[in-house]
């Protein structure tokens, strides 16, 4: 009977493959998430282990970012509004005593010509 020897990884070689820092894979190996062993020479972590866990892994072009990341790339891509249009919320300014927005507004829609439009020179909040 034949016995086969899986190979055995350095650290180094396992966060080669698994794309990660030298430290982070010591730090999986030494908490268990990589099923590593301490010899004289450093850990060893047999290979098919590592493959495992490389296969699970999200690799960052993929990520989801946080909600931060996504806010602050949002705040980035929008135009800036001119100050004369009044408050602000969000991106919408509020018409004086109407709570409604300039996207739902009907004189919005149908008259950006009309001088009593509230964009052009009609009662605004803030003004």
């Amino acid at each position: 009977m034949t016995t086969t020897t899986e190979r055995q990884l350095t650290i180094i070689e396992a966060a080669a493959i698994l794309g990660v820092a030298t430290s982070t894979a010591h730090t999986w190996a030494t908490s268990g998430r990589l099923p590593g062993t301490r010899t004289d020479e450093g850990w060893r972590v047999p290979e098919a282990a590592v493959r495992a866990v490389a296969g699970r892994l999200v690799p960052l072009a993929h990520a989801v970012p946080s909600t931060g990341v996504r806010q602050a790339r949002v705040e980035v891509q929008a135009e800036p509004l001119p100050s004369q249009l009044g408050v602000l919320a969000g991106r919408d300014v509020l018409h004086e005593f109407v709570p409604l927005s300039f996207s739902q507004c009907l004189v919005c829609w149908g008259f950006r010509d009309d001088p009593r439009h509230p964009l052009i020179g009609g009662p605004v909040v803030g003004r």
